[in-house]
């Protein structure tokens, strides 16, 4: 293993287990939000596990991403930082992803009427035929 191979590894381990950290806290609330929108059990289930997919994977993504330059001689804990720096943007980025997608389906409730603002009054209904045709006979 080369000099430049241990802070990599060490980055892309401290990132895995940021983002597990970060799905395990994450995926209570998230299974009840999706039973609530899925409508049972099995299809959250399966959305819960996609959104961990995606909430791992993309921060390892973009720690791969980061490459030390041979002989850099930059101190070990920047080069950690330096990675940890894009698997956090990457962690960022696929929770709000996320719970922006998440968000688009929760529905809204419609607004309430306040009492101090008047309604229009409702228009007239036109009388029935059966209605017009008696009132023009008993005359």
């Amino acid at each position: 293993m080369t000099a430049a191979a241990l802070p990599f590894l060490c980055g892309l381990a401290l990132a895995l287990a940021a983002c597990l950290a970060t799905f395990l806290y994450l995926r209570p609330p998230l299974l009840q939000i999706l039973e609530d929108l899925c409508g049972n059990h099995a299809r959250a289930a399966f959305w819960a596990a996609f959104s961990g997919v995606a909430v791992v994977f993309v921060p390892l993504i973009f720690a791969l991403h980061m490459r030390l330059a041979a002989g850099a001689g930059e101190p070990f804990v920047f080069i950690l930082a330096r990675q940890l720096e894009w698997a956090f943007a990457g962690l960022v980025l696929s929770v709000l992803l996320l719970g922006w997608t998440i968000g688009r389906f929760i529905p809204r409730e419609p607004p309430r009427e306040r009492p101090d603002v008047r309604k229009p009054p409702a228009p007239a209904l036109a009388p029935r035929q059966d209605e017009v045709w008696r009132d023009s006979w008993s005359g």
